[in-house]
């Protein structure tokens, strides 16, 4: 595949964009499609169609890296993996408890709220964001640095609904978080464009309030 452009001119060795989709023609103006494209450091991918990619999570090499809004692969820290997974271990097993989570016998019977949820996973990779017994989204709040919602990457948590819900962004959209209006009715996994009853989606309830913890 090649594009030419404004007076035939064949793109070779330059970026194009389309439709919101970005492209890159190499040498002797041949579109990359499913190929790794390196420049100044920064590792892209093209893939089916030649479609950069954006906002997701792959693995290569054996790493689990995660796709900036520009492209930019950003190989991911092991402990966001382990607070991942760990969140990911409560999927399913305890429904929304409200006040849940601050004393051993809630935690150990799988019982949280958003705050203390996020508390917990990150706990559990070796982060202590504050006393878990008194544990708030507004406590949650001071941690980390802030991080523009264009910049979200996985592993950043993000606050909605006036700062009365938390989450832990996973890449591509996706987030988990524990809530009633969630995938499970407790920890579970949700797309920002998913649905809140009468609140419009999870997305347009965001705060622009957002923490990156690692």
């Amino acid at each position: 595949m090649y594009y030419f452009g404004d007076g035939g001119a064949r793109y070779t060795n330059q970026f194009y964009s389309n439709w919101g989709n970005m492209y890159y023609f190499g040498e002797g103006g041949v579109r990359y499609t499913n190929q790794y494209y390196y420049n100044w450091g920064n590792t892209y991918y093209f893939g089916d169609g030649g479609v950069l990619l954006k906002n997701a999570t792959q693995w290569l090499n054996s790493t689990m890296y995660h796709i900036d809004n520009d492209g930019v692969w950003i190989a991911t820290n092991p402990t966001i993996e382990a607070v991942v997974n760990a969140a990911q271990s409560q999927i399913g097993l305890a429904p929304y408890t409200w006040g849940g989570g601050r004393t051993p016998a809630s935690i150990a019977a799988h019982r949280f709220d958003c705050s203390s949820f996020v508390h917990w996973a990150f706990s559990q990779a070796g982060i202590i964001l504050g006393n878990y017994t008194s544990a708030t989204t507004w406590t949650l709040e001071g941690y980390g640095t802030p991080v523009d919602w264009s910049q979200l990457r996985r592993g950043d948590i993000f606050f909605m609904d006036d700062v009365n819900h938390v989450g832990i962004y996973l890449g591509d959209g996706y987030f988990i978080h524990d809530s009633p209006n969630s995938s499970t009715g407790g920890v579970g996994i949700n797309r920002l464009t998913d649905q809140v009853p009468d609140l419009g989606t999870w997305e347009e309830i965001a705060d622009n309030i957002n923490r990156r913890i690692v």
